[in-house]
């Protein structure tokens, strides 16, 4: 939350001293399209446009928002995970982009089960493969499609175990 809050406040600080040049300029914001990544957006969006800033968003997957990144066609991602989740989509990119400020501390994706399952024996991956919990368990994976990188991950656990 510190950082987060610190990153706004030398956003604000920069558009204090270049508030006179913000009045023509436009940002494009480039984020997934998930509640959490459009919330973010949204507080940015905020603080730009305060500032004198036309504000646009650019929502997509990750791997195309970091293309549109390198070559200029938005300002910011605000969506990336990095190091863990999006750091094999970045390292394409790297030589270009530069990480200004991490939005999310030791951030990590994960697979839900449900209540019926008792915690005590799902604990892993591997533990789904056990007798116990296939039993109990409906083997449909219910995946939100908008997040391309946690699909991915998905897949490659999917294919692992």
């Amino acid at each position: 939350m510190f950082k987060k809050l610190l990153l706004i406040f030398v956003l604000q600080l920069g558009m204090l001293f270049f508030g006179n040049t913000a009045q023509a300029l436009s940002i494009k914001i480039g984020h997934n399209d998930t509640s959490y990544d459009g919330a973010t957006a949204a507080l940015f969006k905020v603080v730009f446009e305060r500032s004198g800033y036309n504000v646009s968003e650019i929502k997509g997957d990750s791997d195309v928002l970091l293309s549109m990144l390198d070559r200029g066609e938005i300002d910011f991602y605000l969506s990336a995970w990095l190091p863990g989740r999006d750091a094999e989509s970045f390292a394409a990119y790297q030589e270009n982009l530069t990480l200004v400020t991490p939005l999310y501390e030791n951030a990590s994706s994960f697979f839900a089960v449900p209540r019926y399952i008792p915690q005590s024996i799902v604990t892993t991956i591997d533990d789904l493969s056990k007798p116990e919990v296939i039993e109990r368990m409906n083997k449909t994976i219910v995946l939100d499609e908008r997040d391309g990188a946690l699909g991915k991950l998905t897949k490659h656990a999917f294919q692992t175990y």
